[in-house]
């Protein structure tokens, strides 16, 4: 093959270059002829093989290149239903030891995946972070939900991690408590109370136009309200009956 056979885009090695001058010589100045030879440079031409092609990186690269970076990945199964969690991790923060979710788990795929950074939506410690974490420093109970739907209290030795999405966590709510009624107050006779460190012996019971009170040593009458508000039983529970739903 000569240069004027090349088609543009083939892709070809020079491999050796010569002047023939015709076809009965090979050697600069040894023409014996004066007729111009047709072709003053002819080259030996050598296709080039073609490169192997590079296979397509799985989808999972980019995933661990951005764990490899530092950056959060996380994972949510449609099936589930489960909001957004970090990987290897259950929606309550425990891990998972490996088994889910991980990219070459059974079904896994591309849309089951984020990188973090790559969501602009999303704060980097949403408000709802620091109201749990504040209600953990004052001493209330963070709770979790299981997949079940029902709620667990923190454990205080290996407090969660808050890597779930928020509606997986929550401050537990206080109990809600109603006054005593006529018979539960009746009842209280005889009964230890406590207030403001002092403890008080219910010596009796009055019913006076609907006014519920018991009495106390030093002829001091305290009304169901008022042992909801201000009185506790031995064992720090409020004079006062807790609503359950």
């Amino acid at each position: 093959m000569n240069l004027s056979e090349m088609k543009l885009g083939d892709r070809v090695t020079i491999e050796a270059v010569k002047y023939t001058g015709c076809a009965d010589c090979a050697l600069i100045g040894s023409c014996d002829t004066d007729i111009m030879c047709p072709e003053d440079m002819m080259f030996s031409i050598v296709p080039q093989p073609e490169q192997p092609q590079e296979p397509t990186p799985h989808w999972s690269e980019k995933f661990k290149a951005a764990e490899r970076a530092g950056k959060r990945v996380e994972w949510h199964s449609e099936y589930t239903g489960w909001g957004w969690s970090a990987k290897g991790k259950y929606p309550n923060g425990e891990n998972t030891g490996g088994l889910m979710w991980d990219y070459d788990y059974y079904g896994a795929k591309e849309s089951d995946f984020r990188i973090v950074e790559d969501q602009p939506d999303i704060a980097p410690e949403p408000d709802w972070k620091a109201k749990l974490v504040q209600a953990r420093a004052e001493g209330k109970v963070i709770q979790g939900l299981r997949t079940g739907g029902n709620w667990f209290d923190e454990n205080q030795e290996k407090p969660f991690t808050l890597e779930c999405s928020e509606s997986q966590y929550r401050i537990k709510p206080e109990p809600k408590y109603r006054p005593l009624n006529a018979q539960e107050m009746k009842k209280l006779v005889g009964k230890i109370i406590c207030c403001d460190n002092n403890i008080y012996n219910v010596l009796a019971f009055s019913e006076i136009d609907d006014q519920l009170t018991v009495g106390i040593i030093g002829d001091i009458w305290i009304t169901n309200h008022a042992l909801m508000d201000k009185y506790t039983y031995p064992d720090g529970k409020p004079v006062a009956v807790e609503v359950t739903k």
